[in-house]
């Protein structure tokens, strides 16, 4: 794949697409994208690096969990490599010829969320285990 055609997008939260007034949030695949990552099972809002290695330390290979970068167009994908450590690349949402797509630190390009997961970390998209938080019990026995 060409990666000269691709468009980085380094914006700032006022960011627009050209001269015109219309902010990269207002146009609908840009919110799709966001949509995508927010709503996925593995997402975790409220997580940094270390709290992430800390979660992911006793978690099976292929385990992975997304979470917020540096503004609403970079988030990170932290995950349990195959050999037991942990990673974190970084995930974009660009604009390409093609659309509104995802891309890693790397070259991996996706359209989808869950087609890029796998493509990272190297493994089938049923190896692929998003990381779920263990529950409190709703309530006690004693």
């Amino acid at each position: 794949m060409n990666q000269g055609i691709f468009l980085h997008l380094e914006v700032t939260m006022k960011g627009t697409l050209n001269s015109s007034s219309l902010s990269f949030a207002e146009m609908p695949w840009v919110t799709q994208k966001i949509s995508e990552i927010k709503q996925h099972p593995a997402w975790n809002e409220n997580i940094d690096e270390m709290k992430s290695e800390a979660m992911l330390a006793t978690a099976p290979v292929f385990t992975f969990l997304l979470r917020p970068g540096k503004d609403m167009y970079h988030y990170f994908l932290s995950f349990v490599e195959a050999d037991g450590t942990i990673h974190h690349k970084q995930v974009k949402i660009l604009l390409s010829p093609r659309g509104w797509l995802y891309q890693n630190g790397g070259s991996t390009i996706r359209e989808n969320i869950n087609d890029l997961v796998p493509a990272v970390l190297h493994c089938t998209f049923e190896q692929c285990r998003p990381y779920r938080a263990p529950r409190a019990p709703l309530f006690s026995l004693n």
